[in-house]
């Protein structure tokens, strides 16, 4: 019966596994996944593959035949890991953190008002914090220099334009709301476009006062 060269393990008729190198050595599923992660580009799995084939070596249950060859594998698993992982870990807690604030800001997103009025029905404002603003740049092209202003020649509004100026306006708007979250807001009254161009652009700018209100007793 044939054994896994890596973990001595007995290899059924039925069991997956695979030739290892061009030697006529077999290795099972398991050790072949872990000797690939020798490899890979992700430090934990490299990592978690170092201890796991050191801990076969150490209790003598690889073949003698591929002894050096596993060695030199864990040795260039194990160069930079430590460099790597810390990287790794720091990208981790990055994204957690990004995470984190998406959820809270998406939290605090869904019950966040806007009104372009300097009130708000049932609510008082409890403090005033600033006025925030939220810009988007859209570019206009040949076909915008010649007729974003203009109607066209049945007399009806450009839709294709149009359509892009609303996206800018709520891209604009979004960028306010964003802006007025991050400094403690709930509301922001009196809000308002503005629009400038520039050169073959068309910058939208959405402006209003970031304040924290309170429903009313």
């Amino acid at each position: 019966m044939d054994r896994c060269c890596i973990c001595g393990k007995e290899l059924e008729i039925m069991d997956s596994y695979q030739l290892f190198s061009t030697k006529r050595l077999y290795i099972c599923d398991d050790c072949f996944d872990m000797k690939s992660k020798l490899i890979s580009v992700n430090p934990m799995e490299r990592l978690r593959a170092k201890e796991y084939m050191t801990i076969l070596l150490e209790e003598g249950l690889v073949d003698e035949r591929v002894q050096k060859e596993i060695w030199e594998s864990i040795e260039k698993a194990d160069r930079n890991l430590q460099e790597n992982l810390y990287d790794w870990q720091q990208d981790q807690e990055r994204e957690t953190e990004k995470q984190k604030n998406l959820a809270d800001y998406l939290e605090k997103r869904k019950g966040f008002t806007v009104t372009t009025g300097p009130s708000f029905d049932g609510y008082r404002v409890k403090r005033y914090i600033d006025v925030v603003s939220g810009e988007e740049i859209m570019g206009m092209g040949l076909f915008g220099d010649i007729s974003a202003n203009v109607t066209n020649v049945l007399g009806t509004s450009n839709a294709t334009f149009g359509e892009r100026l609303g996206r800018a306006k709520k891209e604009a708007q979004k960028r306010m709301i964003k802006e007025a979250i991050a400094c403690g807001a709930n509301a922001v009254l009196a809000m308002d476009f503005d629009m400038m161009v520039l050169t073959n652009h068309l910058v939208v700018s959405a402006n209003g006062t970031a304040v924290e209100i309170e429903a009313l007793e």
